[in-house]
């Protein structure tokens, strides 16, 4: 969506990839997701409308504080947006109305302090920011002035600035990689569960080889989102032991140990292959419990018991040089093969 004013534009793309760079060899969050830059458009002209409203220069003039990055630019750009053809409807008009006063801190009644953001005072509207149930209750409790004291690092001015601009209009296309995290966590505290479903399933989208362990990380170590956590770690898994060793192509329909026990059928040349490779370097970056849940999951894409218990150790073996390199403390992990038993493959691990 684009907003025009005087060949001028700014817009938001929707993040269809992210950037394929080479798996760093430590299990760092600072890996951040990759955002395309916006991009500016001057072929298109300014549109006349029926309303009285600002123009963009004068938003720019006259509000500069709301401007706090880049990105927030954008999403006033975006989402103040007017239609381009057709009279406005009276709640498109009442709401654009709202959002025009949000934008301009006019006819504002309450103020939110946040502690934790550059600019800490925002002026707002109740009956917008009633639509949220935890506001509504600081509304009902705090009076004019309520507090937002929140102890989540998952929490930043950008997702805030994002979640309030969705209570007036929505911001569904202002999340991105970089964002997602945090679009979640603020929606989540203040109980906005549509956007907290779109910044969820947002996350599960994005998986790929080179920020599952980004994401995985963050979420194991992350306050807890309720059915939301659980949901993405389990599209984590599930892409960790089905979908990845399925893309990367990893093991060929019959390997070798198959062949030998059916006796039938040739050897793949090409196997182990590059995609083996890579997953092994992948497995061997995982949180231990994250390895041993998917090694012993019965999901975990692999031909043969024995196939499963071979790759197994060659990823046991990379993660011992990865201690090594790190001087981390020895830690002993090791894999069995079980015969008979529900479980075939059992992963272990002891530290010195």
């Amino acid at each position: 969506m684009t907003n025009t004013c005087e060949q001028r534009s700014i817009s938001v793309n929707k993040i269809s990839k992210v950037s394929k760079d080479p798996i760093s060899g430590n299990f760092d969050i600072s890996d951040e997701f990759t955002v395309e830059n916006m991009s500016t458009n001057e072929d298109e002209q300014t549109t006349s409308q029926s309303v009285n409203t600002m123009d963009c220069e004068d938003i720019l003039d006259h509000d500069p504080g709301f401007f706090i990055t880049p990105v927030l630019n954008a999403i006033q750009s975006d989402t103040s947006e007017i239609p381009q053809t057709g009279p406005f409807t009276i709640s498109e008009n009442i709401c654009f109305h709202l959002y025009q006063c949000y934008l301009h801190s006019k006819f504002c009644d309450i103020e939110l302090r946040i502690p934790y953001v550059q600019d800490n005072s925002i002026k707002v509207h109740a009956i917008i920011l009633s639509r949220s149930q935890y506001l509504k209750k600081l509304i009902e409790t705090d009076g004019p002035i309520i507090v937002i004291d929140v102890n989540d690092p998952n929490m930043n001015q950008e997702a805030l600035y994002i979640c309030i601009g969705h209570l007036y209009t929505p911001h569904y296309n202002c999340v991105t990689p970089s964002n997602a995290r945090y679009v979640l966590a603020t929606a989540y505290h203040f109980e906005l569960r549509d956007l907290c479903d779109f910044a969820k399933d947002f996350i599960k989208n994005i998986l790929n080889p080179y920020n599952v362990l980004v994401i995985g990380q963050w979420i194991e170590n992350s306050i807890t989102y309720g059915e939301y956590s659980d949901e993405i770690k389990n599209s984590i898994f599930d892409y960790l032991a089905v979908s990845l060793p399925t893309d990367l192509q990893v093991f060929p329909e019959k390997s070798i140990y198959q062949i030998m026990k059916d006796g039938i059928g040739d050897v793949d040349s090409s196997f182990p292959n590059s995609g083996y490779y890579k997953l092994v370097d992948i497995y061997a970056l995982l949180p231990f419990n994250w390895f041993k849940r998917v090694i012993e999951s019965d999901k975990f894409s692999c031909p043969t018991d024995l196939d499963r218990f071979h790759f197994a150790r060659q990823v046991i073996s990379a993660r011992a040089k990865r201690y090594a390199s790190e001087n981390r403390p020895k830690q002993y992990e090791a894999v069995f093969m079980s015969f008979g038993s529900d479980c075939p493959i059992l992963v272990t691990s002891e530290k010195s």
